[in-house]
């Protein structure tokens, strides 16, 4: 949803950071090879398992869609969410509370439902469960979707129907849900 350039979000592994990248040259970040690259979040050890997703802003600039990206920081073996409000440049960056104890947020998959709220399906491999958090006026809300959830994807069409795949190792099933 950038309308009109690629984007990426990734994890700098030689410095334990996420970045995020936009095709062009755009105030505030580093230039390279015709992106413009941001510091999204800078953690002791990253983690890897992220997943970058636009919100609608509701503003009417060239930058409507704003970028988000949920990850796992392998340091506090938690689940955290980032959300830039002007495009790219400033972010903030925090623990999706009760997904931070024992080692939970691999795997994440991040959407913006119908409401414009943001959806995080992640793993919770201390109890190998399947977990959804939504982010919603008064904070976030955590449910468990079911035994598995290793190698998560997530799709939702455009009335708003979501559809998961998990990964139960335990029986060495991979199955697809519709809620």
């Amino acid at each position: 949803k950038t309308l009109t350039r690629l984007a990426i979000g990734y994890e700098d592994t030689s410095n334990g950071n996420y970045k995020y990248a936009i095709q062009g040259g755009f105030d505030g970040g580093t230039q390279a090879n015709g992106y413009t690259n941001y510091t999204v979040d800078d953690l002791p050890d990253a983690g890897g398992y992220l997943s970058l997703a636009f919100y609608d802003s509701g503003s009417n600039d060239n930058k409507r869609f704003k970028p988000a990206m949920s990850y796992y920081d392998a340091s506090q073996s938690g689940l955290r969410y980032a959300k830039s409000s002007d495009g790219g440049a400033t972010w903030s960056a925090d623990y999706v509370p009760g997904a931070t104890k024992n080692v939970q947020g691999l795997y994440t998959q991040l959407i913006f439902d119908n409401l414009g709220q943001a959806n995080i399906f992640f793993f919770d491999r201390t109890n190998n469960e399947a977990r959804r958090a939504i982010l919603n006026s008064k904070g976030w809300t955590l449910t468990d979707l079911r035994a598995g959830g290793r190698e998560m994807h997530v799709s939702q069409n455009a009335t708003g129907n979501v559809a998961y795949s998990s990964l139960n190792e335990a029986k060495g099933l991979l199955n697809v849900y519709v809620i």
